[in-house]
């Protein structure tokens, strides 16, 4: 009876383990066909997904619990970057969720990231190495891979290189991450009136950072 219960446990184990690692599996598969549309702009598209009341300030003065994109809205107009977004473009725009930016914040001192979104010049380097001048769905990008990746120029002047792994010939269910980088795209990339909007799970780095 002991050794049947045993088993039992062991194969419980095992279930649940195998259903958390599929879990986690599903949280950066990607359908880079899928795709949501509406009418108005970057700026407008940030600013309609940010917590309410938005916080005071820069995104330190948020939770960051959320998968919105308040901290991003927040920075992007410390550094008028988000006039830049509400314009013609077309853009794309890598979007970091305010869980990325709490990951950020957790790999700093708060001392160190309160200074990093204090510092514009820093501040806009960072931001603009998340936009592209032009409008690049992922199954614009995924058109143009050689070797499983792809690079593309980015409006901070640096090349953004992203790995595609996984994608089958529908374009679906594949893991996209980027090189240099733990960050991630996540499903849910938004059309706008002026480009796409991709939302990632870290922070990009410029590489000269």
């Amino acid at each position: 009876m002991k050794k049947i219960m045993t088993m039992f446990a062991a194969l419980l184990l095992l279930g649940f383990t195998a259903v958390f690692a599929e879990s986690n599996k599903a949280d950066t598969v990607v359908d880079i066909e899928a795709q949501g549309q509406q009418g108005g702009t970057i700026t407008a598209y940030l600013a309609a997904n940010t917590a309410d009341p938005a916080p005071q300030g820069a995104c330190y003065d948020h939770d960051m619990s959320s998968s919105q994109f308040t901290c991003l809205a927040a920075v992007l107009a410390q550094t008028g970057l988000d006039k830049t977004l509400s314009e013609a473009g077309p853009y794309t725009l890598f979007a970091p969720t305010d869980e990325a930016f709490k990951t950020l914040a957790s790999s700093m001192t708060s001392d160190d990231f309160t200074a990093l979104l204090n510092n514009k010049t820093e501040l806009t380097k960072i931001l603009s190495y998340h936009v592209l001048p032009e409008q690049r769905t992922l199954s614009d990008l995924f058109a143009g891979v050689t070797d499983n990746a792809v690079t593309a120029a980015t409006v901070e002047k640096s090349n953004l290189t992203l790995n595609f792994a996984g994608a089958d010939e529908n374009m679906t269910n594949t893991t996209i991450s980027f090189a240099n980088s733990d960050a991630k795209v996540l499903d849910g990339q938004m059309l706008v009136d002026n480009g796409v909007i991709i939302p990632i799970d870290h922070v990009l780095m410029p590489s000269a950072m």
